[in-house]
């Protein structure tokens, strides 16, 4: 007697219980503020230490991402969960409070010489793809200082005018409780902003689900390909695994 299995589909409002299910923790469970806040599994970096992203609807990281700044309790509970915000072992939260914002970059001056070798080292192991060139925040302090004060951001794990083409920014997919991963402004504009825009037009037209699962799925395989960005590759399947279904 032949057994047939057929897959279920995952319903828009099914998103957030997958990601739970991936071993995602709750790091403030009795708090009425973050309720949907999740670190992720963590992760030993080539350096030996344990790290984690802190990912979660687009309404709770951003409004971490506002308070830190001006919270002190806050940042000591992220650094206490060893909360990484970039590739870097350095791009970890605030460890201070920070008080006025930069006007802004100014003249550049001119610019350092650096290691690099030293730079990849902080950034990840590079004999795993490792970028062999440095940041512009590197080279200049003025643009380091630029950036060094920013507040940190959250960031579409997928993007939402992708989701808002494909007509699923709804259920888990609504733009303010998609999946979110808190970063440094700089990385997350630098690479993730610019990196997606480009690819929007893709989805533009009708597609079927299978479709816009294939074109999704190269995008951020690649966008996540480092090892460091395991976890939000993981997420995005979960989502584009969710575009799949609904369409």
């Amino acid at each position: 007697m032949r057994f047939r299995t057929e897959l279920i589909a995952m319903a828009l409002d099914q998103v957030w219980s997958n990601i739970r299910a991936k071993g995602n923790q709750n790091p403030f469970p009795l708090s009425s503020e973050f309720r949907e806040i999740l670190v992720t599994r963590p992760q030993r970096s080539h350096l030996g230490r344990m790290l984690s992203w802190l990912i979660g609807t687009y309404r709770e990281v951003r409004q971490i991402a506002r308070s830190l700044p001006s919270d002190k309790a806050l940042q000591e509970k992220l650094i206490a969960l060893n909360v990484r915000v970039g590739r870097r072992e350095t791009d970890v939260p605030p460890q201070a409070l920070r008080k006025g914002r930069d006007p802004g970059i100014g003249d550049w001056g001119t610019a350092k010489v650096v290691n690099v070798a030293s730079l990849l080292a902080q950034r990840k192991d590079p004999s795993n793809r490792g970028k062999t060139t440095a940041r512009v925040s590197d080279l200049y302090d003025p643009v380091q200082t630029y950036w060094a004060v920013r507040t940190l951001e959250a960031h579409h794990i997928v993007e939402k005018g992708i989701l808002g083409d494909l007509h699923l920014n709804k259920g888990d997919l609504d733009n303010n409780r998609a999946p979110t991963v808190l970063l440094a402004a700089e990385f997350h504009q630098r690479l993730f902003t610019s990196e997606v825009a480009a690819e929007r037009d893709q989805f533009k037209s009708k597609l079927e689900g299978a479709q816009a699962y294939a074109l999704l799925k190269d995008i951020y395989d690649k966008l996540y390909s480092d090892l460091v960005l395991e976890s939000l590759k993981e997420v995005a399947e979960i989502i584009n695994s969710a575009v799949k279904d609904n369409l």
